[in-house]
């Protein structure tokens, strides 16, 4: 970045990235949100020839070809040659990096997503969050805002608007709870946590739309009862209550959103509490993440946003086995 000490100066850091922590990725994260005065510049190994290997012959090329994977189609999207595969197969892979592909990314990154990849103990399968990564780079969703015209909400496409469509929808009459909502609630201060609402759409089987924003808990709520208008008044809402959570639960509830009420399994069977929202514990949080891993494992979470999966491929055990970003 320019230097504000002497004129026609600047500083420039550069690194491998090597993993998840340290200085240099909170300044990474820091340059990437805007919270600092350095441009994140990521230099790819694939805009280097030094990487690439000529093929023996054109048959030997036609095998390679022939035979890609998913990770390596990945890699043809970010601008990999045939040459770049040959080298990252012959070469890089084997004997660089021991056939260990978690440290061929790590050490050969082809985006900065790749260059964080835990080396630890992640909780997701690192493979498929990176296929999904890849796969939803290439989608370009719709972004805005809703807003009321008259008595209906309808969408106004917006590029800095909190809520991302990631498929249009139709409603159908009479589906009854098609769409479960959960959202957890940040502060609303402009430079904390945001609030998230993720949108999941039953009846697919996929992310739907997820809104994202700094707001206070209470407004939160405001944008709450626009979702469920939005999707026809066929969906429900499963509010985290820790902390500013309780707000936003009691102005949904003078609102008439529908809420999820906290459920129990210590009988062996799930047993409604009669408490409206939920409450994240490490015994609920385990339950979740364990859930959620074997829903990304099996391939049943269909998802299209970038930022979830890059997120998921940075969640890990740490070293007192407990489960964190």
């Amino acid at each position: 970045f320019p230097s504000h000490d002497k004129a026609n100066t600047m500083v420039v850091m550069e690194t491998t990235a090597k993993g998840i922590g340290g200085e240099f990725y909170d300044r990474w994260q820091m340059a990437k949100s805007g919270e600092s005065n350095y441009y994140p510049l990521f230099i790819s190994w694939l805009i280097d020839d030094e990487y690439t290997l000529k093929f023996r012959d054109e048959d030997d090329k036609y095998k390679l070809e022939r035979s890609l994977d998913d990770i390596e189609y990945g890699l043809i999207e970010a601008g990999a040659t045939p040459e770049h595969l040959n080298w990252r197969r012959k070469i890089g892979l084997p004997d660089k990096c021991g056939n260990d592909i978690d440290q061929f990314r790590q050490e050969y990154p082809s985006n900065d997503v790749e260059a964080f990849i835990a080396t630890g103990s992640p909780m997701f399968d690192a493979k498929k969050c990176y296929i999904y990564f890849t796969e939803a780079q290439k989608f370009t969703p719709k972004v805005g805002n809703l807003v009321y015209r008259g008595k209906d909400v309808i969408f106004e496409e917006n590029e800095r608007g909190n809520l991302t469509l990631f498929k249009d929808i139709k409603i159908e009459p009479n589906e009854m709870y098609r769409f479960a909502n959960g959202a957890d609630v940040a502060e609303g201060l402009a430079q904390g946590d945001y609030s998230v609402n993720a949108t999941w759409d039953k009846k697919t089987d996929e992310v739907c739309m997820l809104w994202r924003g700094h707001i206070d808990p209470d407004l939160f709520a405001e944008e709450l009862k626009k979702l469920y208008l939005f999707q026809g008044k066929q969906g429900y809402f499963g509010i985290e209550k820790n902390n500013h959570g309780y707000t936003t639960i009691k102005s949904a509830y003078k609102l008439g959103i529908p809420l999820y009420h906290n459920q129990t399994f210590d009988k062996g069977y799930p047993s409604d509490t009669g408490k409206i929202g939920f409450t994240t514990t490490g015994k609920s949080k385990a339950e979740i993440i364990n859930d959620l891993n074997e829903w990304i494992r099996e391939g049943i979470l269909t998802s299209k946003d970038k930022q979830f999966w890059s997120e998921a491929l940075r969640f890990v055990r740490n070293e007192k086995g407990q489960m964190q970003a």
